[in-house]
């Protein structure tokens, strides 16, 4: 496992391996845990080709689990993931409109445009980012 990277809040693991078990396939679909699986593959020609399996729109929150378990909730509570909804709050009702509006254009460039929240901004990738946004209090 490959520590991408790393603060006292926060923590992101990247796993790579040319394939997973189930289990494995199954904790990324947590929303809360900060965990990228990404798959190798070595061709004959040396080609590498890397594919991150991706998790799913909404996954269940690793706080519903932790409630059964004292040790799952010890780990809940030291991981922050960041969201969008995070770097939103408590934000003037202008802002939040520019932000919106900003949002829709920059989805209009293309359909491979993905948002991932980061700890400091919200990125905006195609292919890699290409516009990160820090949302203004006033």
């Amino acid at each position: 496992m490959l520590r991408v990277a790393s603060s006292e809040t926060f923590s992101l693991k990247l796993r790579i391996a040319p394939f997973y078990t189930t289990y494995q396939r199954k904790a990324i679909e947590l929303k809360d845990l900060p965990i990228e699986l990404w798959e190798i593959k070595k061709y004959s020609n040396n080609t590498i080709f890397f594919n991150q399996i991706q998790r799913p729109e909404k996954g269940e929150s690793i706080k519903t689990i932790s409630q059964k378990s004292e040790v799952i909730k010890k780990v809940s509570n030291e991981v922050m993931v960041s969201t969008e909804e995070m770097h939103l709050q408590n934000r003037p009702e202008p802002i939040l409109r520019l932000y919106n509006e900003f949002k829709e254009n920059i989805f209009t460039i293309g359909q491979d445009i993905t948002l991932k929240p980061k700890r400091v901004y919200i990125a905006f990738i195609r292919k890699r980012n290409f516009v990160d946004v820090v949302p203004a209090n006033e």
